[in-house]
């Protein structure tokens, strides 16, 4: 029975994993000269953005090594 619950639980990661993809987040923050941000993008922002994109996730799904400081491009 366990085996079938963590073979469930897999194929539904691999779906949201290949839903997320192609799925590029956008957004607009104030930052200095130098594109560091005043603030940051963390987990918690990344999944407002996320549910604007149509998902639903917890902020405990999102890993971040550490919260989003530069402009730029971050995967």
């Amino acid at each position: 029975r366990l085996d079938a619950e963590e073979a469930e639980r897999n194929k539904e990661l691999e779906v949201r994993i290949e839903a997320l993809a192609t799925v590029a987040l956008r957004t607009t923050q104030k930052a200095d000269e130098n594109g560091r941000l005043y603030g940051s993008v963390n987990a918690g922002a990344i999944v407002d953005l996320l549910r604007i994109a149509g998902f639903e996730f917890e902020e405990s799904d999102v890993r971040l090594e550490a919260p989003i400081k530069e402009v730029g491009t971050h995967t």
